[in-house]
């Protein structure tokens, strides 16, 4: 009997417990279909909001020991922009962000997204920079890159290798055998991953921006504490 009364107490906990479990497994069902339909409605119907909702979702890699950084490498304010030589509004944010850099502790990170479609000299513009850094002169042949920008051409590339005071010889064989052609199409990738469809895009701790900020707007975005 007393196994009998057991069973009988096991066989109604089983039965609550199939039942409980049944109840949650809706639950959670329908609380995935509601989020769901919501996200197809916000897609369909709200194309501008689903956009900018990716994004906040989507964040650069964390910066690497190779990265070019100028500024305060300790600063708790990171700003990562990814740029394009040939790009007139990214010569005028470089400068405002220059100007950033000496006023304020800031780390300010540059990568690579040559817009090759309207930028044909982009690319090999960015490999040229690479080639720079190899001799510890990656700052100032982006200086100089940005205050030449057009005309571009190898003879340009070593004309400024010239002013930045690199060695010619060790420049020329980096940049004739493309050494930087890989790595600078990594960038390019990172930035098609980042949705990035223009220049310059940076993002401020994490947070994203578009487009050519004069100083004061800029200051506007940095974090306060």
């Amino acid at each position: 009997m007393a196994r009998a009364d057991n069973s009988t107490r096991s066989d109604n906990t089983n039965s609550n417990g199939s039942s409980n479990y049944s109840v949650k497994f809706l639950v959670a069902l329908l609380t995935i279909s509601i989020l769901t339909n919501m996200v197809l409605m916000v897609r369909l119907r709200m194309p501008d909001v689903w956009e900018n909702l990716q994004f906040v979702f989507i964040k650069p890699l964390a910066t690497q020991n190779n990265e070019h950084i100028r500024g305060n490498n300790n600063s708790e304010i990171t700003v990562i922009e990814y740029s394009d030589f040939q790009c007139p509004f990214c010569r005028g944010f470089h400068q405002t962000l220059k100007n950033l850099v000496r006023e304020r502790d800031v780390r300010w990170v540059y990568r690579h997204f040559p817009l090759e479609t309207i930028h044909p000299l982009a690319n090999r513009a960015a490999q040229a920079s690479e080639c720079a850094s190899d001799q510890d002169r990656f700052w100032e042949y982006a200086d100089l890159l940005f205050e030449t920008q057009n005309p571009f051409g190898e003879a340009e590339f070593l004309n400024l290798a010239i002013s930045a005071r690199l060695n010619l010889d060790q420049f020329a064989e980096c940049l004739g055998n493309d050494k930087y052609a890989g790595y600078v199409l990594e960038q390019i990738d990172e930035g098609n991953r980042l949705k990035i469809s223009g220049t310059p895009t940076y993002f401020i701790n994490g947070e994203r921006h578009t487009g050519l900020a004069e100083y004061d707007q800029l200051l506007q975005q940095i974090p306060t504490n």
